[in-house]
């Protein structure tokens, strides 16, 4: 097999990994899908009556296996540039569901969330894989439910939590202030983990009057240079 020699700088433009998560009705879907043309959405959640660009390209997924079809179609696609998962909590869920009826005693439990663990982690390592830009959506941080999380200590996808920021450019906390005005937070609070990678060019806190409140403008300003 040949390997493919890239020089250091071949990177400086690279995709632009980034994840929102925060609590339902914050609008991360609308502030994710401002995008006019390029952009796919991996539609679990089934409500994108929110998207800023009522146009933008979706995917409805409805089973927890659309997501590997999904990565497959995407993994040689040359026309859309950005990802979008919505959400990834929602997948999660579903994936759960679906294992819960192939492993149903209470015995095969292992096999359940050992099972799960894995295909959580193969198609998140897939998605971020993808030569695109990534936004990933989620309820929580963990990118797991807490419900699992909370019910099975032990379970591997626990340690999840502690490395998704190393695979994302941006992890932004999307919240209400107490005026109820929205913003997205990059640098972390000692309730929620952040990171900005672009610490410098792209603010810790925006707030939702500010024009750079839309993950489509934020992608044109990182890659304006």
């Amino acid at each position: 097999m040949a390997l493919e020699i890239k020089k250091a700088s071949d990177g400086a433009k690279k995709n632009i990994k980034m994840l929102i998560y925060g609590k339902s009705g914050t609008k991360k879907t609308r502030f994710s899908t401002g995008f006019l043309e390029g952009a796919l959405v991996l539609d679990f959640e089934g409500g994108l009556g929110s998207a800023l660009n009522p146009d933008i390209d979706a995917f409805r997924c409805k089973e927890a296996g659309d997501m590997a079809e999904a990565l497959e179609f995407l993994s040689t696609d040359t026309k859309y540039h950005t990802v979008i998962v919505d959400s990834w909590y929602e997948y999660c869920e579903k994936l759960f569901l679906a294992l819960k009826e192939l492993y149903p005693n209470k015995a095969d439990g292992m096999n359940l969330w050992g099972h799960f663990d894995l295909v959580v982690r193969q198609r998140h390592d897939q998605l971020i894989a993808l030569d695109k830009n990534i936004i990933t959506i989620s309820l929580q941080e963990t990118i797991v439910t807490d419900m699992i999380a909370q019910a099975h200590p032990m379970m591997k996808a626990k340690k999840f939590k502690e490395v998704i920021g190393a695979k994302y450019d941006l992890v932004g906390h999307m919240s209400y202030d107490k005026s109820n005005k929205r913003s997205i937070n990059f640098g972390g609070t000692d309730y929620a983990t952040g990171k900005n990678r672009f610490e410098g060019k792209v603010p810790n806190i925006i707030e939702e009057d500010e024009e750079l409140f839309s993950a489509s403008k934020l992608f044109e300003l990182i890659q304006s240079n």
